[in-house]
């Protein structure tokens, strides 16, 4: 799976708070990651199934400005029942930017609200 972005003012690290400079944060960079890896999953579940973040392993490697062109590459190692397994990887100007590791969890989404609504009411009592 292949995904691009380009990087927006809103997504600088001085803009979400993730560090001083006007760079690409690496909190946006790891959403970006996770939503490519998000749709490399999707056609290995069935209806009624999405897939959770449960790790992600990020090295950012190289900073990125506003207007850079970010091209994502999301590849599955590993699927069991339960998990899938992937690498990413980030690159921009032909340069590497970011690698990453990533585990996501299958889930109903139906039962998967249900325990998260769950716990909130049980937080509310």
């Amino acid at each position: 799976m292949e995904e691009s972005f380009t990087v927006q003012p809103t997504q600088l690290a001085n803009v979400v708070g993730s560090g001083s400079l006007p760079v690409l944060a690496t909190p946006a960079l790891a959403c970006a990651m996770e939503n490519t890896a998000m749709h490399a999953c999707e056609p290995l579940l069935t209806e009624g199934e999405t897939t959770v973040g449960a790790h992600l392993a990020l090295d950012h490697l190289a900073p990125s400005l506003v207007g850079d062109d970010i091209h994502i590459t999301a590849t599955v190692t590993k699927h069991t029942p339960k998990k899938v397994q992937l690498t990413l990887a980030a690159h921009s100007h032909g340069q590497l930017i970011a690698k990453a590791t990533h585990v996501r969890t299958i889930v109903n989404v139906e039962r998967f609200m249900e325990h998260a609504q769950s716990i909130v009411n049980k937080d509310e009592s």
